[in-house]
């Protein structure tokens, strides 16, 4: 797996935290049900990290036996959080007015 992959999937959660945090300040909400139940409890950051570290630790013990299937799942779940990060500047871009 490469470095780029982690990289990004830790910069990506650290931008879906924040882009959440402030859609919450904002008075949006958490369509998610379980990271609703989570927010709801004040474990909103430990559980993105605790997730981050999941999905890299299961990322690596699968390159170690399939190296390509590691790549491939990191680049999809890369892909599937740069999408849920620009959902959330969207709805950023409606509730702040940003980029107007």
């Amino acid at each position: 797996m490469k470095i780029a992959i982690v990289v990004l999937i830790v910069l990506l959660n650290a931008a879906d935290w924040w882009t959440t945090v402030k859609i919450l300040s904002l008075g949006g909400m958490e369509l998610n049900p379980v990271m609703k139940w989570i927010i709801e409890r004040n474990l909103f950051l430990p559980a993105k990290v605790f997730l981050v570290a999941l999905i890299i630790a299961a990322l690596l013990l699968i390159q170690s036996g399939y190296p390509m299937l590691s790549l491939v799942m990191g680049w999809l779940i890369t892909a599937g959080y740069a999408i849920v990060v620009a959902s959330n500047l969207r709805v950023l871009k409606k509730l702040a007015g940003w980029w107007s």
